[in-house]
């Protein structure tokens, strides 16, 4: 790669809230434009691993030591309806896009009203993460969204939007 393309990366922990700032939301649109690849801090990391092991010694039961987060995916979820919470933030992605970089996903807790499972929803849409970090900034999540299909690209993939079906409801 030429000096002249080297690629900007982010580091840094971008989590949900009213409280990101403008520099947050210019790196959140660098990243999910292909502008800069996403990196979360080591310490980051490090946190984390340790909530995972905390999760798995702490346990009070086998089916809680074996218990599984459901998780949902945008691209796997058009159609259906979600509560999306406030707590979340981005991650950096393993795919690497059509320019060569790396993107990111939002993961943000999430409940399905059609079983009652609280677990976290992913997507790595830029309509559907742009929606949902705005939502966070101003402060009005939790609320009811629909995932939809608006279109393709030219490469056949989907494109998805999240229609916001409620109010935001009080804290």
């Amino acid at each position: 790669m030429e000096a002249s393309q080297e690629l900007a990366v982010v580091e840094q922990s971008i989590v949900l809230s009213p409280n990101l700032t403008d520099a947050d939301l210019a790196s959140i649109r660098d990243v999910l434009t292909g502008a800069a690849e996403y990196e979360i801090p080591d310490a980051d990391s490090s946190a984390i691993a340790e909530e995972q092991l905390n999760r798995l010694l702490f346990a009070e039961s086998e089916d809680d030591l074996l218990a599984e987060t459901p998780t949902w995916s945008s691209k796997d979820s058009v159609g259906r309806e979600f509560r999306i919470f406030p707590t979340g933030r981005l991650w950096p992605s393993k795919y690497v896009s059509h320019s060569g970089r790396k993107g990111a996903f939002l993961s943000v807790q999430a409940l399905d009203p059609e079983t009652g499972e609280m677990g976290v929803f992913n997507s790595s849409s830029p309509r559907i993460v742009g929606k949902l970090v705005w939502y966070a900034k101003h402060g009005q999540l939790p609320a009811n969204f629909a995932v939809t299909k608006i279109g393709e690209t030219s490469g056949g993939f989907d494109l998805l939007d999240i229609d916001r079906l409620d109010k935001a409801l009080e804290n």
